[in-house]
């Protein structure tokens, strides 16, 4: 009798070991897969509910990119909450350290990390420009990433809500959910598994390119960001510095962008133009558009 306890006892112990450390796994799935579906969810459970909504108006409020980010976020926003107040012991990779005293401390990551993922990029396109065999690299290199483009259109509507909006969900609420997703979550399971080693580090950067693999140029330079962003998690134990680092990369990627396109042309009608050319250019890799939001950059 007591072996058999013995043996139950070190079942549940080996079954509690491997949720501790895959925990942050299952928490980076769910929290992206909730908010990519809350749509469907919800349209799905009115059904159930009886309530029919008609079909033209679900296209309608399925083809505004802005409406079903603003949906995902309120669906990541209350997991994160209910997660949180469930797991509030276990979950310590966000500090209560003074937001603001850190902020101080993420500008110099920020630029070296800003600074050196364009240097890369910079050679990556002039060796590409010297082999015209690799057009298509070429062409999938220069796809921007598709929040700047959604960026650019609401901008040529001369919305200023959708601006300000757009704006606000990149430069804060972007860096914060990617931040808890990978630096967070994810990073936490890796950093358990590959214990006393740097890999955690370079899967974490690596599976955060992935998610921004739609554009090649996007994905290299996630790839670089990842690897500064991880290393100041995983110097400073949360994800507080990592988040202030993402926002400011965001704000200074987003602000030059600006830049360059206005001043190519002062007239909005010319960010009309490229960003619809550059949604019919990509055609063959329209799924990819279908990311959820905090995804991009």
């Amino acid at each position: 009798m007591i072996k058999t306890r013995r043996i139950v006892n070190m079942k549940k112990y080996e079954l509690l070991r491997i949720w501790i450390k895959t925990r942050g796994i299952v928490f980076f799935l769910l929290f992206f897969l909730i908010p990519l579906f809350f749509v469907y969810f919800i349209v799905s459970l009115l059904d159930v509910l009886g309530i029919k909504i008609n079909s033209s108006i679900i296209k309608k409020l399925t083809s505004d990119q802005l409406f079903l980010m603003s949906l995902q976020y309120i669906a990541f926003f209350i997991l994160f909450i209910i997660v949180i107040k469930r797991y509030k012991r276990t979950i310590n990779f966000i500090s209560k350290e003074n937001w603001f005293n850190i902020m101080g401390r993420a500008f110099v990551p920020a630029i070296l990390a800003f600074g050196f993922a364009f240097f890369i990029l910079y050679l990556i396109f002039s060796i590409f420009e010297l082999l015209p065999e690799m057009s298509f690299f070429r062409e999938w290199l220069n796809t921007p990433n598709y929040g700047f483009v959604v960026f650019l259109e609401n901008m040529a509507s001369k919305s200023p809500l959708k601006i300000m909006l757009l704006f606000f969900y990149i430069i804060v609420l972007v860096p914060i959910t990617e931040e808890v997703l990978f630096r967070g979550f994810l990073q936490d399971s890796v950093e358990k598994i590959f214990k006393k080693s740097y890999f955690d580090i370079i899967i974490v950067a690596l599976i955060f390119s992935l998610f921004h693999i739609f554009s090649l140029s996007n994905a290299i330079f996630a790839f670089i960001v990842g690897i500064f962003l991880s290393i100041q998690r995983k110097k400073s134990g949360s994800i507080n510095i990592s988040i202030w680092v993402h926002g400011i990369i965001n704000f200074t990627g987003l602000l030059s962008g600006i830049f360059y396109l206005t001043s190519a042309d002062s007239s909005l009608r010319f960010l009309r133009l490229r960003s619809r050319s550059l949604f019919r250019l990509r055609r063959p890799f329209e799924h990819a558009y279908r990311v959820p939001p905090f995804s991009l950059r």
